[in-house]
């Protein structure tokens, strides 16, 4: 399955498919976004957020032992499970919810860097909507698909499940910083007011190994996508994702709609 949009390198076809009837499992390739020609800071910013959840977080979970996340394109099924496949869904994250599906059906799913498929940047405003229904459709599945991966994981005696329960808890990365952040900042106050200093020794250390991976995955994965001075600005482009996130109790995305790509 590859979007019309995405571009595969030279042999990373064969490559997938090869490792799917191999594997006899789901596989999903790595899926990246092409780095923007316009430099627009937080559009670079939110291409790296991207390689985050899709290279950087879906190496760690495999190595661990976690089962992937299908991310809509790249991926390759062996015909008996694409056939029983759930696939007539309106789900605005329907490759999330497919993947949860498939693996309480009992199948396997791997992910490769050996094969790679690009796509090209959205305009800054096509960013917004895209962001809007994949956070917010993240957020609905993650909700509901946990209690299912954990049950199934306890019936099955499978860790990647278990895994994958345990990776959909963490939010995505600009919601995650936003989060830690405010509650670092009321546990200061609390602590200015004469409360235990435990909490904000704690979310001290944690906002500040939080901080140490982001720039860790720059330095490793980030460097060719944006300068460190545009990694900089990120506290600007959480404020530019503020009204994504306020609208997760206002009026949560529920539609699909297609992204536009320059």
């Amino acid at each position: 399955v590859i979007d019309a949009d995405c571009r595969v390198e030279e042999g990373g076809l064969e490559r997938l498919v090869a490792q799917a009837d191999t594997r006899k499992a789901v596989v999903q390739a790595t899926n990246l976004v092409d780095s923007p020609a316009d430099r627009s800071a937080l559009v670079a910013i939110s291409t790296f957020a991207f390689r985050v959840r899709n290279l950087v977080r879906q190496r760690g979970l495999v190595r661990l032992g976690g089962a992937p996340l299908l991310q809509g394109t790249g991926m390759a099924f062996p015909w008996p499970m694409f056939a029983a496949a759930p696939l007539a869904s309106d789900d605005i994250v329907e490759d999330l919810n497919l993947g949860i599906a498939l693996l309480g059906q009992g199948h396997r799913l791997a992910w490769t860097e050996r094969a790679r498929v690009t796509s090209l940047p959205a305009s800054r405003e096509a960013t917004v909507a895209q962001r809007t229904r994949w956070e917010h459709g993240f957020v609905a599945s993650a909700l509901a698909g946990v209690p299912r991966l954990v049950g199934g994981a306890l019936r099955q005696r499978r860790l990647d499940m278990a895994l994958l329960a345990l990776d959909l808890l963490v939010p995505p990365l600009a919601l995650l910083v936003l989060v830690t952040g405010l509650a670092w900042a009321a546990a200061g106050l609390l602590l200015l007011a004469g409360g235990e200093p435990g909490p904000f020794v704690i979310l001290s250390v944690s906002l500040a190994a939080l901080a140490l991976a982001v720039l860790l995955a720059w330095a490793a994965e980030g460097r060719r996508l944006l300068p460190l001075a545009a990694l900089l600005r990120a506290p600007l482009y959480i404020l530019w994702k503020l009204p994504i996130y306020a609208r997760l109790i206002t009026r949560r995305e529920k539609s699909w709609t297609r992204t536009a790509r320059k």
